[in-house]
């Protein structure tokens, strides 16, 4: 029977680091069990060895030789450390900071890009010390299961004993004859017998004959974000928009791709995580794309989460904190898309990466027709706190997030929304149907679970970033995010500010009277109602109906009552109505 851990004393691991290449750090996503381990009955865990060598691994296969000694010095005088890095990387580079920003360079090849990508040193190392689990505990705990199956007249054996970070799932293969379900009502009561916090039942494991039964660990592990940025599946990358989910309940690293599914909703109790995973998010975009690549757009309603972003260089528009601006933003979102599907028309492509490409390949001899033409980037709008926007004005709110979820994937822009509250008045029916990736943290309720997910589990949970990811047409998969702290992440957000200073692209708080008017009644209102293409139509009903208020004029054209107010108010100014008397409709004086 094989050891779990290869390497049990510290000092057998340490003098061995130095020596490690970045073709060693393979084993963090191998799978579980191996071609030649069919037999054994623990399945290996391979990625706790590599915690120790990662610090040795990650500058070698990021920057190249010469950023080593250079990273050592950005962790005590990080302002210091930046010039001789990017000196080491472009040679020709030590005529002026400023000057950085404008130098023309492609962006198809990353490392080309002229201002490099943070290092990992900006990062916390792992723990040394992180606990380990003996086969004999693991042994015994499995044995109490089977017994506490036998109590219950559930006749199994048990196949295979996985070890995770956080959780050890143990594999049960029922005799002929035994019914799943049975298996699967007895999460309490397994949970009472082993006495631990909260057991999830996966049954059966998809692709195989064996129940997973997933118990905590004594000692919990944890989950650091700078080993699993330093793994080949996140420095490889399967896609621009690549972002760092967490370790599985093997301890494998596991990513996702945003570009593919195409958005994202996040929700769970407060305090489960949720802030948390939305800074690992962030900060696997910051680490793999540039400004140029991808901007971001920050809905901020409790103005403390994402207030550490404030002046990024990859942002659109300073982080949004009103609740108005929030409604333009999103007003203004759907404008840009409908702006980039009339670019990509023109073009002849179907999606931004074609169009990019493209347009790349002109190398700045563009057409006379295409003269106008600029390359577009990626677009993620994250909204921290969706219960808040839903309060405010559900109706327009909900119409622009269900507009971009369902058209702006070609588009190039991708929603990320989370929420504290999963309610069916704020994760309504269409916004389910149109974000089919989710993310569960602990949630109260069974209730809830089914809210979030379409089914129990999510109760089960941990919390401290504890999760179920439910994928587009995939099953759960249970993972445990990685923890960020402040200090980690105002490194990175400083690193870009640092070199770059922000360009806002548009303000919101004037968008409605410098940009479109109108949408299906998400406007504020606060634009030239004159001007809209609208208004002349109202004024032929008004003077036809003698008569008109607001809800007349909102049930005749379908518009918001924003809008419809605007133009009642219009009206009068213009000396066609007269002026309000009560709740009575008011009365064409002209």
């Amino acid at each position: 029977m094989p050891e779990i851990y290869p390497v049990e004393p510290d000092e057998a691991v340490q003098p061995a680091a130095p020596a490690v290449h970045a073709t060693e750090q393979a084993p963090v996503a191998a799978p579980v069990s191996g071609p030649d381990d069919d037999d054994d009955f623990f399945a290996p865990a391979a990625p706790r060895p590599v915690i120790v060598e990662t610090p040795s691994v990650i500058p070698a296969g990021e920057d190249g030789p010469d950023a080593v000694a250079t990273a050592a010095e950005a962790v005590p005088a990080k302002q210091d450390a930046v010039a001789p890095k990017a000196a080491a990387g472009t040679p020709a580079a030590p005529a002026a900071p400023a000057s950085r920003p404008t130098t023309p360079a492609a962006q198809e090849k990353r490392p080309r890009a002229p201002i490099p990508l943070p290092s990992l040193d900006l990062l916390s190392l792992p723990s040394k010390d992180a606990p380990r689990v003996r086969c004999e505990d693991l042994e015994a705990r499995g044995k109490a299961l089977m017994e506490c199956l036998k109590d219950f007249d559930i006749q199994s054996e048990l196949v295979r004993i996985t070890p995770g970070p956080v959780v050890t799932m143990y594999e049960v293969r029922p005799a002929p004859g035994i019914r799943v379900n049975r298996i699967a009502n007895l999460s309490d009561d397994l949970a009472l017998a082993l006495k631990a916090i909260a057991v999830r039942i996966q049954a059966p494991i998809p692709g195989s004959d064996t129940v997973g039964i997933e118990i905590p660990n004594d000692d919990r592990e944890i989950v650091n974000f700078r080993e699993l940025a330093s793994s080949e599946d996140f420095r490889k990358g399967c896609g621009p928009l690549t972002m760092i989910l967490g370790k599985d309940i093997a301890g494998r690293p596991f990513m996702a791709d945003l570009t593919r599914m195409p958005h994202l909703l996040v929700a769970g109790a407060t305090g489960a995580g949720k802030s948390v995973c939305l800074n690992g998010i962030l900060l696997s975009l910051l680490y793999r794309t540039q400004p140029e690549e991808m901007r971001l757009l920050l809905v901020d309603p409790k103005r403390i989460e994402m207030a550490m972003y404030a002046d990024e260089p990859h942002l659109i528009h300073p982080v949004v904190t009103e609740m108005s601006e929030a409604k333009n933003a999103l007003d203004w979102a759907v404008h840009e898309m409908d702006q980039r599907y009339e670019a990509m028309a023109r073009m002849g492509v179907r999606n931004v990466a074609s169009y990019n490409q493209r347009l790349a390949s002109y190398n700045g001899q563009l057409p006379p027709d295409l003269a106008d033409l600029e390359p577009l980037p990626y677009l993620v709008i994250v909204i921290d706190e969706l219960a808040d926007l839903m309060m405010t004005a559900a109706r327009e709110v909900e119409t622009s997030i269900v507009r971009l979820a369902q058209l702006a994937r070609a588009a190039g822009i991708h929603m990320i929304l989370a929420t504290q509250r999963p309610s069916v008045d704020v994760v309504t029916g269409l916004i389910k149907a149109n974000f089919p990736c989710r993310i569960s943290f602990q949630v109260t309720s069974r209730h809830d679970s089914r809210t979030i997910l379409d089914q129990a589990g999510a109760e089960h949970l941990l919390g401290r970033g504890d999760m179920l990811f439910k994928p587009s047409g995939g099953r759960l998969q249970r993972l445990h995010g990685p923890f960020l702290s402040d200090e980690e992440v105002q490194n990175v957000v400083g690193y870009w500010k640092h070199h770059l200073v922000p360009s806002y692209k548009v303000s919101f708080a004037d968008w409605n009277a410098d940009g479109a008017v109108g949408g299906n009644g998400g406007g504020s209102g606060a634009g030239d109602v004159a001007s809209d293409p609208l208004y002349a139509e109202v004024q032929t009903f008004v003077t036809e109906q003698g008569r008109v208020s607001i809800s007349l004029i909102q049930r005749r054209f379908k518009i918001g009552f924003n809008r419809a107010a605007n133009m009642v108010e219009q009206l009068e100014a213009d000396g066609i109505i007269g002026p309000a008397d009560g709740s009575k409709p008011r009365a064409v004086v002209k």
